[in-house]
This record gives C-alpha cells, structure tokens and sequence, in this order.
C-alpha cells in the first residue's frame, strides 16, 4: 500500500513539474531606446505588447520603419482619446510614413506576437 501512496506522490510531482515549466516564454529584448520623438525597440523574441507617447505637431511626419523576421507585430498609433491613427499589422518589414492632421500627444502601441525583428518610430527630421 505504501508504494502506491509513493507512486501517486511521484506521478503527482511529475505533472505538477511540468505543468510549472510549461509557461509562456520570457520577451528577449535585445534594445530599447527612446529620446524625445523617436522609439526603438529590437527583439529576438517578442510576445507581449509596449507603448511610448509621442508629443507631436500638426504636419509632424511619423516615421515608422519595421522588420520581422517571424511572427507578427501589431503597431497601432492613438491619440489620448484612443482614436486610431494608424493600424497595421505586420508579418514582413515594412516603413511607412504617417502625417499628423492635430497637435497633441500620440501613444505608440506595439504588440508582438511571437516575432522577432524590430520597431523605430521618429519623427522624419528629428534623427
């Protein structure tokens, strides 16, 4: 009766073991930088979502330049009112302009889903 008892206590750590090392992997970041007006963020792996606020002008050309490698990430670009300005997801790398109509602050939100590659987002200009 005793081995039985062990072999459940086993069997019992055994799942409990794997279940614990079973989890969502860690986001590898590789570099995050942020001055003023331009964000970069670089990643080997990237499952999770990030946000910088921008302060821009009217006529202020946002430049967001990508690269993915796998995955895909998600940028969305938001005023404070969470009014979308800019939505693409992305599966290859990409750089797009976006113009701004209405001075104010912009939120940057990038949400990665299992890629990896990279995120610069400035103002053209101002690097």
């Amino acid at each position: 009766m005793k081995w039985k008892n062990r072999l459940r206590n086993l069997f019992m750590c055994l799942i409990l073991i794997c279940l614990t090392g079973c989890g969502k992997q860690d986001d590898v970041i590789t570099e995050l930088s942020y001055v003023g007006n331009a964000y970069e963020l670089r990643y080997d792996y990237f499952d999770s979502e990030k946000t910088y606020q921008f302060e821009l002008k009217a006529g202020d050309v946002l430049k967001i330049d990508t690269e993915c490698t796998q995955g895909s990430i998600d940028i969305r670009i938001v005023n404070l009112d969470n009014e979308e300005i800019y939505h693409n997801e992305l599966l290859a790398s990409l750089s797009e302009d976006v113009t701004i109509e209405t001075a104010g602050r912009y939120i940057a939100v990038l949400t990665g889903k299992e890629t990896a590659g990279g995120v610069h987002i400035y103002v053209k200009g101002d690097t």
